[in-house]
């Protein structure tokens, strides 16, 4: 099962399949921003992707609209959406 590291709080849990970052963050009761509570809409959910790229699923639509090609270069992603 894919794990995922929150920092700074230095935070790992496992993460179920199909399960956003943004979901993950809450049952692990850590803090990520956000104004839509996870529904794509605020684009303030943003987090750095630092390895495990392999375990995402790909940018839909709405992440794209949100991103552009920001991701390429700093590795940003919406939590809500990945």
């Amino acid at each position: 099962m894919p794990k995922i590291t929150f920092l700074p709080d230095d935070v790992t849990v496992e993460v179920r399949n199909g399960l956003s970052i943004f979901k993950a963050a809450i049952e692990a009761d850590v803090e990520i921003e956000s104004q839509c509570g996870g529904k794509g809409g605020c684009a303030l959910c943003k987090v750095i992707v630092r390895e495990g790229e392999e375990n995402l699923t790909e940018m839909d639509w709405d992440e794209q609209c949100h991103l552009g090609t920001v991701y390429h270069v700093t590795h940003e992603r919406l939590a809500c959406q990945t």
